[in-house]
């Protein structure tokens, strides 16, 4: 295998190109637009991470312990307060750039002033914030493996708009004949299984887990006798009622290692916390957890929801 490793947007032109066989990057709407135009197959979600923002030791915004990225990013501009992006029509620049919008401010007019755009990878672009002592968007993984870190710290994680996905596509053969389809389909097909998502969740640097898989779903389960409730976080009547919860609303999925054990509530929460941005079904059916086609909606692969199915008076862990 052979890797050429470039941000997202020169990725996309490559594999546009025909000069790739699979392409593997993380900007979701810039993929699904890919593959819409004819240029690749079919879209997978494969792993996710989240993004960060790093602050220099003196904090000119005062943002550090912040948990909205948009207000954080408003307080920068408005303080006008140094800032380093990569530039480089990225997955990570790309991300970036939706966020300014969100804070309604135009980072083309502020170019060359506050907001420097340093045209390089990650690992550079930290170093070149380093140097002017200003605040840089990175990715937690870059982050960590980042040995050049100074005073520099974590100011503002956790929000949900810096949820990073991943997903992996294969060229589409049909517009280019040359495109190795077996051996990329069979490099998909790795990603996606259980021993390429166990690979994925093990890959961890300076002791922390990096990378969160998301194609695969285990659930975990153990009958109790007592089948009259579900309940998330408070009862609902009914024996079997359909729930959907989601981190953006009011009620927050738990984080939990091992089964519940408070008595007459059916949780199933998500494990990871790095499952941000995503709702999960609940639907009150018994099916198989090797149905993964969506005819028994245990799980539809790349429509961005996972869908458990489980009876009354079970409890379980829906892992990532």
């Amino acid at each position: 295998m052979r890797v050429v490793a470039v941000g997202t947007g020169q990725a996309i032109k490559n594999a546009a190109n025909g000069d790739g066989d699979v392409l593997f990057v993380h900007d979701k709407p810039s993929e699904e637009k890919f593959v819409a135009e004819g240029n690749g197959v079919r879209r997978f979600d494969v792993m996710c991470n989240e993004f960060i923002l790093v602050a220099p030791a003196n904090d000119p915004a005062r943002i550090t312990g912040s948990k909205d990225i948009v207000a954080a990013f408003k307080r920068i501009a408005e303080t006008k307060a140094p800032f380093v992006s990569r530039g480089d029509d990225s997955g990570t620049h790309k991300s970036e750039l939706r966020l300014w919008k969100d804070a309604s401010v135009d980072v083309k007019a502020a170019s060359g002033t506050w907001y420097r755009e340093a045209g390089s990878g990650m690992g550079a672009t930290i170093n070149s914030a380093m140097d002017m002592g200003a605040y840089v968007f990175t990715d937690r993984a870059t982050w960590s493996s980042s040995k050049n870190r100074g005073e520099y710290k974590i100011a503002v994680q956790g929000d949900n708009k810096l949820f990073n996905q991943y997903g992996v596509i294969l060229v589409n053969p049909a517009r280019h004949p040359k495109v190795k389809k077996a051996e990329g389909q069979a490099f998909i097909d790795w990603l996606l299984s259980t021993e390429g998502q166990n690979t994925i969740r093990s890959f961890k640097i300076n002791g922390e887990q990096q990378f969160s898989p998301r194609h695969l779903t285990e659930l975990v389960t153990k009958k109790y006798p007592d089948r009259s409730r579900h309940t998330h976080g408070g009862r609902v009547p009914g024996r079997c009622r359909p729930l959907r919860w989601s981190p953006r609303g009011s009620t927050r999925l738990q984080k939990l290692s091992a089964p519940p054990s408070s008595r007459g509530r059916h949780l199933l929460p998500l494990d990871d916390c790095r499952s941000i941005g995503m709702t999960l079904d609940i639907i009150p059916a018994e099916q198989s957890l090797d149905d993964r086609s969506g005819s028994g909606g245990m799980w539809r692969v790349g429509h961005g929801r996972p869908r458990a199915t489980a009876a009354a008076g079970e409890r379980g862990v829906l892992r990532l």
